[in-house]
């Protein structure tokens, strides 16, 4: 029987990323195989909230991962471009951004005067993104929160919704990320195609497909060893690329049985929190015109201990006068007793935004038992934006991290086969956002474009 014997392996066709990154590599002439999340017991992603994709990863383009991937013009990857306007709606604040610096000052002229003109200033100055630059300004706004409450309530919104951290990281480092972040964003961002006629990743897996990529339809049984990852017994890969939640469970419940608690929590996340959305349909008359599509808010309503901010998508219909909006709350994973008050504090919240929204158009909020299986669901299928892990401290996520990402390699493991391990899913990254994730997918194809002629030679 002979032996086959694969570049790379990607865990998972769950996220967009690790499908990108596998179409680039096939391009590139490196042999890869797709295991589908379904042989992992992984469920297929839902499309309740709209996938939103950055036109510019960090200091590089979302446009040159396309191209890398084989998609040479935007209308044939699956996605269009489109502006995209924010709302942050707090106890005293309203803000609402497209991207353009133009709005972010006026909108700051009018909610925080007192402060704008240095923010502005320190906006200008950290667009350099020198580190200097960028920790004076993230000094300067933490003075600046502790001094106002109004303000750090909005930079505490907008630390959440645009970075999602999932480490105990200080404030200052927080500020810089945030600041680096927001300086390079622009007013384009990408949509998936609505006449697009398939969920978008399996779109991208046909396209891996037709560019040369296997996608593993056998006996799946992984095993890992120095030289290699074994996928079956007659069939191995060098590396491993994990592209989502899916594959890190089934290493830590498969594979590193005999492995140490820490290494297998990088894989196997305790969870802290998950993200309940509340569907309400009502009459467009209902809604306030200035709330636009995705709107953050906190007006501070939670029960003891739990977040009160909420994240809500609104969906117009201006041909049938219907609205449909969801909003999320977030609930502790393992204490159910509060879900239901958690919920109702989300309704209250929603009703002081929009307080024409009639009570019959609030279904009644799901037994515990419903609520359970609901959890459930949101943790097979893998959906990053909808759960929180337990937080680490810094410095222990920050080894996690290095381990994971940055092409580190498990420098804690020096002689362990997890160094042939990568990710490029949101689930392992230190901010669970798309840029994040999109700007570790460059780099892991960078990484490869360096190894593919030693890879190429020891494959013939």
């Amino acid at each position: 029987m002979s032996k086959v014997r694969y570049d790379v392996a990607i865990l998972g066709d769950s996220q967009p990323e690790g499908l990108l990154v596998a179409a680039g590599l096939v391009r590139k002439g490196l042999s890869v195989v797709i295991i589908p999340s379904s042989a992992l017991d992984e469920l297929p992603s839902e499309d309740l909230w709209p996938m939103i994709l950055p036109a510019q990863v960090g200091s590089r383009r979302l446009d040159d991962l396309l191209f890398r991937a084989g998609f040479f013009r935007l209308e044939d990857s699956g996605l269009v471009a489109s502006s995209f306007e924010s709302q942050t709606v707090l106890k005293k604040n309203r803000l609402s951004f497209d991207g353009s610096f133009q709005r972010f000052s006026s909108e700051l002229q009018r909610e925080f005067p007192q402060w704008a003109d240095t923010l502005i200033d320190l906006w200008e100055s950290a667009k350099k993104s020198t580190e200097k630059n960028l920790r004076r300004a993230a000094a300067e706004i933490e003075s600046i929160q502790k001094r106002d409450p109004a303000f750090r309530e909005w930079m505490k919104a907008e630390l959440i919704s645009s970075l999602h951290p999932t480490s105990k990281e200080d404030f200052s480092s927080l500020y810089r990320r945030w600041l680096d972040y927001a300086t390079k964003q622009g007013t384009k961002v990408y949509r998936i195609d609505p006449k697009l006629r398939q969920p978008f990743t399996s779109f991208l897996l046909d396209h891996c497909r037709k560019w040369g990529a296997h996608i593993w339809t056998e006996a799946f049984q992984l095993k890992m060893s120095f030289s290699s990852v074994q996928l079956s017994p007659t069939t191995t890969s060098r590396y491993l690329i994990l592209n989502g939640a899916g594959g890190g469970r089934y290493l830590s419940k498969n594979v590193l049985k005999n492995s140490t608690a820490e290494t297998k929590q990088k894989l196997n996340e305790k969870l802290h929190q998950w993200m309940y959305l509340d569907r309400i349909e009502c009459n467009l008359s209902a809604i306030p015109e200035p709330l636009q599509e995705f709107c953050h808010i906190d007006f501070g309503l939670s029960v003891a201990g739990q977040p009160s901010e909420r994240h809500l998508f609104t969906i117009r219909d201006p041909l049938r006068q219907e609205a449909v909006l969801l909003i999320g709350s977030w609930l502790p994973f393992e204490d159910g007793k509060a879900w239901a008050s958690q919920i109702e504090m989300g309704r209250q919240s929603l009703l002081k935004l929009a307080p024409f929204i009639p009570a019959s158009s609030f279904k009644p909020i799901p037994s515990l038992l419903d609520l359970t299986e609901m959890r459930g669901e949101c943790v097979r299928r893998g959906q990053a934006d909808r759960l929180i892990p337990t937080v680490e401290k810094t410095s222990s996520f920050k080894k996690i991290l290095k381990s994971f990402t940055g092409l580190a390699k498990f420098s804690n493991l020096p002689y362990s086969p997890y160094r042939r391990v990568f990710a490029v899913s949101p689930h392992y990254l230190p901010y669970r956002n798309r840029t994040a994730s999109l700007e570790e997918s460059l780099k892991l194809l960078d990484y490869f474009d360096k190894k593919r002629q030693k890879l190429s030679a020891a494959s013939s």
